[in-house]
């Protein structure tokens, strides 16, 4: 993302940049000046708002990883508490109606367009499992029955009832 970012700095002599947190700044916003590019370590949660709120776009992180899966999520809910924009990966899951959500499609999501879901059995999580972004309830549903960890404790039981929150989770009850 650091190329992009160094891409809209250069054409846009107005934008600024501000990383919170403990953020490594990347070597390609070096040549950028202190007051374009700026870095505040670290915030108490209680004045955290208020600095999300002086910032129009907010970037989450755009790696797949379970880690950034949960801190997109957080950020998602940080920019729609000060109603601002998130730009995010195409893996971010996030409900429908997320209005303030633009999905990044500037790098290049390794999962192929795929979103994980928790599959549960009895509402106890007993595994994960990545879904095409596009799926529908009904081959989710199927994905989620098919899944070893989800048989192990289905035990050949026939479901009594499935749950599917695309994007979400899968809960199976038996």
């Amino acid at each position: 993302m650091a190329p992009i970012l160094a891409q809209l700095l250069d054409t846009h002599a107005q934008l600024q940049l501000c990383f919170i947190g403990l953020i490594d700044r990347p070597p390609s916003l070096n040549r950028f000046s202190s007051d374009r590019v700026q870095t505040t370590p670290f915030l108490l949660w209680q004045t955290l708002p208020a600095e999300l709120a002086r910032h129009h776009i907010h970037i989450a992180p755009v790696e797949a990883t379970r880690f950034n899966q949960a801190k997109s999520e957080n950020k998602w809910t940080e920019a729609a508490l000060v109603q601002r924009p998130l730009v995010a990966s195409r893996s971010l899951t996030v409900p429908a109606e997320a209005e303030n959500l633009i999905l990044h499609a500037g790098v290049p999501d390794d999962r192929g367009g795929k979103v994980t879901v928790k599959l549960q059995v009895n509402g106890k999580l007993r595994g994960h499992l990545d879904v095409p972004a596009s799926a529908s309830k009904d081959q989710i549903e199927a994905m989620a029955l098919a899944n070893d960890d989800v048989q192990k404790f289905v035990n050949g039981q026939k479901p009594k009832k499935v749950v599917v929150v695309p994007g979400r989770l899968v809960n199976i009850v038996v």
